[in-house]
């Protein structure tokens, strides 16, 4: 490769802290409420790129800053962590006996699988679309989409738990019909219906002979 060993051991420390930086920012975007893979989004790539892999050439730079801690457990915490909560320009919190938090965390864990199913206005406004993971599905009645979404979210949030290994659960179910207040026409608009189904409970446990 051409490259000493300490800079290889440079470059792959310092790509470790980008990919756990950007992993950050993925979730606070999730958090907000922003449906955007920004690993495949080239406008937000453009932006984190220059503030994550700075190339000596560019003419501007960009800085993320979190509001808010980042909390890190786990064994490996005190050798990523602090160069990552640098770079976000943020506080890291790091508990007492953080190092064993996760194994304590995988004993008394519980198995979630959750399906998320979304149903949104047909195209010039026919009917329903349904877009689930595994297929888009067309409805000319909304309740017969609703209630298809539910059933198939059902049962594929059931398997999912399953084959976790995880034989008695619950499922919780949200249902959301969003309308909004149409001031120029007579009834509320329809938005679109938010399905959400997560089976719930602790994996089978395993006999020690």
């Amino acid at each position: 490769m051409g490259v000493e060993r300490r800079e290889f051991i440079e470059r792959v420390s310092e790509r470790m802290v980008n990919d756990l930086s950007l992993t950050c920012l993925q979730s606070l975007s999730g958090r907000e409420g922003h449906n955007i893979w920004q690993k495949s989004n080239n406008a937000a790539m453009h932006f984190i790129k220059k503030a994550f892999f700075k190339e000596t050439n560019q003419l501007y730079d960009c800085l993320f800053k979190v509001k808010i801690p980042v909390v890190g457990i786990g064994a490996p915490v005190r050798s990523w962590l602090p160069k990552m909560a640098e770079k976000l320009h943020t506080e890291l919190l790091i508990p007492e006996h953080a190092e064993v938090a996760n194994a304590i965390g995988a004993a008394a864990a519980k198995i979630m699988e959750t399906v998320k199913v979304l149903i949104k206005p047909g195209e010039a406004g026919s009917g329903y679309l349904m877009h689930a993971p595994w297929e888009r599905k067309t409805f000319d009645v909304l309740e017969e989409a609703v209630e298809y979404a539910l059933a198939e979210a059902k049962t594929r949030a059931a398997s999912a738990a399953e084959k976790a290994g995880c034989k008695d659960f619950e499922l919780v179910i949200n249902h959301e019909d969003v309308y909004v207040n149409g001031n120029m026409v007579e009834n509320d608009i329809y938005v679109e219906s938010r399905i959400e189904v997560t089976a719930v409970g602790r994996p089978i446990p395993i006999a020690l002979v």
